[in-house]
């Protein structure tokens, strides 16, 4: 066992291919703590980020549906621009049952 500068108590190995070369025990174990933390990380932000993506998905259809029932009940397209904070070609889209090309770039 060996105290380190910090008051930490470790254990000391050889490090395999480098005789006499020493390296902490531990050291190896908290870069693989660090590493499965981050991992843990980005699994938590993948998941958080496709649930983010289905409600999304979900909300533009959901204003499509809206876009295509104010369209067929007369709103004006100009209402419906500003309103919908569409651009004319997604409006368009919207309005054309094109879910795949609205909004663009999704």
């Amino acid at each position: 066992m060996t105290q380190t500068g910090h008051g930490l108590v470790g254990h000391h190995f050889k490090v395999s291919g480098n005789p006499g070369r020493e390296d902490p025990a531990g050291m190896a174990v908290r870069r693989e703590a660090a590493g499965g933390e981050h991992l843990s990380a980005v699994w938590r932000t993948s998941s958080y980020l496709e649930s983010v993506q289905w409600e999304l998905d979900a909300a533009h259809e959901s204003l499509r549906e809206a876009v295509q029932e104010a369209a067929s009940s007369g709103v004006d397209h100009g209402a419906l621009l500003q309103a919908a904070n569409m651009t004319s070609q997604e409006l368009e889209a919207a309005l054309l049952d094109a879910p795949s090309a609205w909004p663009a770039g999704i």
